[in-house]
Parts: C-alpha cells; sequence; structure tokens
C-alpha cells in the first residue's frame, strides 16, 4: 500500500474530515474509492498520528485500534 501510494499520490482525493469503515481486503486502488465514497458514520475511533511516526508505528497503532 504504501509503495502504490507514493507512486499514484495525484489521484489521491482531498481528504475530509469523517469515518471511513474497513472490512475485507482492497487493492490500492480500492482504498481510495472507499475514502471517496464514505459517507456515513459509525463507530468513532479517535486517531492521534505524532509528529515524527513512521508509516510502521501508524500501522502498529491502527493494529492496535
Amino acid at each position: 500500500m504504501r509503495y502504490w501510494l507514493s507512486r499514484n499520490a495525484e489521484s489521491l482525493p482531498s481528504l475530509k474530515p469523517g469515518t471511513v469503515v474497513f472490512s475485507g481486503s482492497y487493492q490500492p486502488s480500492e482504498w481510495i474509492e472507499v475514502i471517496e465514497q464514505a459517507t456515513t458514520k459509525t463507530n468513532i475511533v479517535r486517531l492521534t498520528l505524532l509528529e515524527g511516526w513512521s508509516s510502521y508505528d501508524i500501522e502498529a497503532k491502527l493494529i492496535e485500534l
């Protein structure tokens, strides 16, 4: 996913505040579609990303949550 995002940054939508629910497994382009189409709010989980965190740190925090 990190590789795909680094190569396709121009196709990323502007991220808007909201809740996105992921379930199952996705191809990188499908992640973008899910983010763009997210319209409903469900369970809310607050995630604070600290300056200096690597993608591995973020991944570990997401797994923890």
